[in-house]
């Protein structure tokens, strides 16, 4: 037994699919909609477990895609039209902006995808 270890967390690095809800969305037009729920598709490479448990706790989820996902949902919103975001997108898988896959890659080994569901 060891002595220093007093509790533990798993941390899972297979394909996961985690749900962020009720996500506000204001459209270039100004109207405000309400997602009430987006999945996110994910995973977490094994060698990159130990340091992002470190950085960010085995919570890491929380951190690296679901306060990102409001931020990055509202930047899309913003440029897009009631029509687009609700009508013609919906639906429809988004990859992440460039910009975060970048950032998820080369900091934070996640790989996500946006889908939003009715």
């Amino acid at each position: 037994m060891l002595p220093f270890i007093t509790s533990y967390k798993s941390v899972q690095t297979t394909l996961q699919t985690d749900e962020v809800k009720n996500v506000p969305c204001g459209t270039s037009g100004g109207v405000m909609i309400y997602f009430d729920r987006i999945e996110v598709v994910n995973f977490l490479v094994p060698n990159a477990v130990y340091d992002i448990v470190k950085n960010y706790t085995a919570d890491y989820d929380k951190a690296l895609i679901f306060n990102k996902i409001h931020h990055e949902l509202n930047q899309f919103c913003s440029v897009h039209t009631l029509q687009e975001v609700y009508i013609e997108l919906f639906g429809k898988k988004v990859p992440l902006p460039r910009s975060y896959q970048a950032l998820a890659i080369l900091h934070h080994p996640t790989t996500c995808f946006l889908a939003p569901t009715r």
